[in-house]
């Protein structure tokens, strides 16, 4: 698989979602979590090995594996607090990248 090289300063994000990494979910009712939990694993787990060899496609899918707040709405939605710390992981980066 091969990620073709973005025009000028562009990232990607692998994006957290509560099937991969360990964030705390026990409190959700996810009505698909059959049908979607494994789907999510099998596709992450290859683009999780893709991209290290990408330098602009960052992994955030462990993000939230350290913290006990609830931070989900769904299985990939966040309440306000996500939000801020997956755009403080943004900002970061931007930072590094106009220092270049």
């Amino acid at each position: 698989m091969a990620f073709p090289s973005p025009q000028g300063n562009r990232i990607a994000i692998l994006q957290p979602n509560v099937y991969v990494g360990q964030p705390k979910e026990s409190y959700l009712e996810i009505e698909q979590r059959i049908y979607l939990e494994q789907n999510f694993k099998n596709v992450y787990g290859i683009l999780k090995k893709e991209i290290v060899n990408y330098d602009w496609i960052y992994d955030f899918t462990e993000i939230f594996d350290e913290r006990e707040d609830l931070l989900y709405f769904d299985f990939c939605h966040l309440n306000e607090e996500g939000n801020e710390i997956v755009a403080n992981q943004i900002c970061k980066i931007v930072e590094k990248l106009n220092i270049k």
